[in-house]
């Protein structure tokens, strides 16, 4: 039956043990730390835009620099070519090389010839004729002063060339000398370079009207 008055109960005492938590075993998160650091601010937009444009800006100069230099080169590859025509191309109607207006060596093979000559020694004279002869003739073979005299077609070349000959090979020796040697190795290079002009230029052709 409820009854409205106030009562008191009386538990008997209770002893409880709190044991220690197992070794390592996690008793608890610990406080982690706060940071207070300012959060950095993501670029922008803009931003990104304005360091794409100034990468950029700095390669113009760079590529700038490039083509300027490849201009100076083509510039200076022109002017030596000008300078140095022989290095150059021979355009059509050039005379190609070996012909009387291009002979490799040619003018200086004869000089020393003539000095050879002038010295009067024998072998030196046969070995510059054959060197002249050489470079006289590129396209042919002038291995022997016979080749040099087929070659200038000069019967009184050809005799002093023989007699030379003779005189270095020969069994009977002899005296041989260079005297007018070098006016008959005159006429016939002057001989054998009118050949070489007749032969680069061609037949001539005929007048188109004949004359009156």
């Amino acid at each position: 039956m409820r009854q409205d008055r106030l009562r008191k109960a009386t538990l008997p005492a209770r002893q409880i043990d709190v044991k220690p938590a197992p070794a390592g075993a996690s008793g608890g998160s610990s406080p982690r730390a706060v940071d207070h650091s300012e959060p950095q601010p993501s670029p922008s937009p803009s931003t990104a835009g304005q360091t794409t444009a100034e990468g950029s800006s700095g390669l113009w100069p760079i590529l700038t620099l490039v083509f300027g230099l490849l201009w100076l080169i083509t510039l200076w590859l022109w002017w030596n070519a000008k300078q140095n025509p022989h290095t150059a191309a021979p355009s059509p109607g050039t005379a190609a090389p070996g012909t009387t207006t291009e002979k490799a060596g040619e003018k200086q093979c004869f000089k020393r010839l003539q000095q050879a000559c002038r010295e009067g020694d024998p072998r030196t004279i046969r070995r510059a004729l054959i060197v002249w002869g050489e470079a006289m003739w590129p396209d042919q073979s002038v291995t022997t002063l016979a080749d040099v005299q087929r070659h200038c077609d000069n019967p009184a070349l050809s005799k002093r060339l023989a007699g030379l000959e003779q005189y270095l090979y020969g069994e009977a020796g002899g005296h041989w000398s260079a005297d007018g040697l070098q006016t008959l190795l005159q006429r016939a290079r002057e001989q054998a370079l009118a050949a070489d002009q007749r032969d680069n230029t061609g037949p001539q052709l005929p007048p188109l009207y004949g004359g009156s």
